[in-house]
């Protein structure tokens, strides 16, 4: 039967210790931060949940952000699908957009496995709350990396949908010319034609034709 160390004893009595006992939200926020490259071993996973759970009660966005911010790249291990979704769910709980942008831009990156397609619609739905277009496009830029491997079509409808609500039109061009390698590689009609039509709603005449030479077919 495996035993904790001394160490993992150590660092769950201080997870504790720093929810119970520090009120300043940003700096409990920071104590919190601190632990996380700290954390290795079989309670790994334990301890990430217990990090989780004490962000739960950081009400300050920016403060939040930071713990979430913190923990994104230690999300590993057999119960990562579990964890993504619990730091998923408290990002999305973040009401200032900045934030909540800052947050998920970095566990987003770590979407991975069978779960894959939950946590990504997770993600993009967390994002549509997001009210600054700039930083909502922050956000599902950073899906991008994620057109990859099984359900890739599946991303790109995904994120071609969560595009095609931005008003502001630089944001979008962003979108469309960072995913139009994606769809010309596809070679899906109906996905470049989505695209299209979202680009119609981009003012800027230059930006417009930018993401139509990214999309028209590679000479042969």
């Amino acid at each position: 039967m495996y035993q904790k160390t001394a160490d993992e004893n150590t660092i769950a009595a201080q997870i504790a210790q720093i929810s119970a006992g520090i009120q300043d939200e940003t700096l409990r926020a920071e104590a919190l931060s601190s632990i996380a490259p700290k954390l290795e071993g079989p309670e790994k996973e334990k301890l990430i949940e217990k990090i989780l759970d004490a962000s739960a009660g950081i009400q300050y966005g920016a403060a939040r952000a930071k713990v979430l911010s913190s923990i994104a790249p230690h999300l590993t291990g057999p119960g990562k699908g579990e964890l993504m979704k619990k730091a998923l769910f408290l990002a999305a709980g973040i009401q200032y957009g900045n934030a909540r942008a800052e947050a998920l831009s970095l566990i987003i990156p770590q979407l991975d496995g069978p779960e894959r397609g939950e946590l990504i619609q997770k993600a993009l739905t967390a994002s549509s709350h997001i009210h600054d277009k700039v930083s909502r496009a922050r956000v599902i830029s950073s899906l991008i990396p994620q057109l990859e491997g099984p359900g890739k079509e599946e991303v790109v409808e995904k994120i071609l949908a969560a595009a095609s609500v931005i008003q502001y039109g630089d944001a979008r061009a962003e979108i469309l010319s960072l995913i139009a390698p994606h769809l010309r590689e596809s070679g899906k009609e109906e996905l470049i034609q989505k695209a299209l039509e979202a680009s119609s709603g981009i003012q800027s005449v230059s930006q417009k034709a930018r993401v139509h030479s990214l999309l028209a077919p590679a000479p042969e």
